[in-house]
């Protein structure tokens, strides 16, 4: 509309997967931060266990648990993506 001209199904396809990729390393990228950030709470509880800081424990180990979830969704995410880029050129080979 208004001059521009609809895209063809080769060109949607294109732009699908960039966005798909896009995203893909976004998620890989956040990713290995939790990962660097995981490692990080680790040691933070390992130092704290040896301190006998019971109140400082419990909160960190909190913390490791939702991260863990956390990383978890996001790789499920990651997966969930990475199907509809793989459904998106499935239909076009079969168009």
């Amino acid at each position: 509309m208004f001059g521009r001209k609809k895209p063809t199904p080769k060109e949607q396809l294109r732009e699908t997967k960039k966005e798909i990729r896009h995203n893909e390393r976004d998620m890989d990228r956040e990713l290995q931060n939790l990962a660097r950030e995981e490692v990080k709470l680790i040691v933070d509880i390992k130092k704290a266990a040896a301190a006998g800081q019971q109140g400082a424990l419990k909160t960190m180990a909190k913390n490791l648990v939702q991260l863990r979830a956390q990383k978890d969704r996001l790789v499920t995410m990651k997966a969930t993506i990475t199907g509809v880029g793989y459904k998106a050129s499935l239909m076009q080979s079969q168009a």
